[in-house]
C-alpha cells in the first residue's frame, strides 16, 4: 500500500514533536503502517539532509530515523528495549 505525502508528513510531524519517547512509542504504534512505510523512509531521509546544516537538529533527526527503521527491522517491542537501554 503507499501513501500520499500529506498522510506521511502528517504521521512524521506527529512523530517528531511526542513530548517523549513513550508518546513517540504510542505514535509508532497507531500509524504504524505509515511511518514503517518504504514512503516514510525515503521522506524522513530527506528530512535529514535538509537539516544538515543544523547539526544538533540533523542528530536529533537521525535519532528518530534510526528508531523507525529498528521499529521496522525488530518490531517495535525490540526497538523501545533499545531506546529505553540508552540509544
Amino acid at each position: 500500500m503507499s501513501y500520499d505525502d500529506a498522510e506521511v508528513i502528517a504521521a512524521i510531524r506527529a512523530y517528531l514533536t511526542a513530548a517523549d519517547w513513550d508518546e513517540a512509542r504510542k505514535i509508532i504504534e497507531e500509524r504504524e503502517r505509515v511511518l514503517l512505510s518504504p514512503e516514510a523512509d525515503v521522506m524522513f531521509a530527506q528530512i535529514v539532509s535538509l537539516n544538515q546544516p543544523d547539526p544538533r537538529a540533523e542528530e536529533t533527526l537521525r535519532t528518530h530515523h534510526q528508531v523507525l527503521r529498528w521499529c521496522h527491522e525488530d518490531g517495535i517491542e525490540a526497538a523501545f528495549r533499545r531506546v529505553k537501554g540508552g540509544l
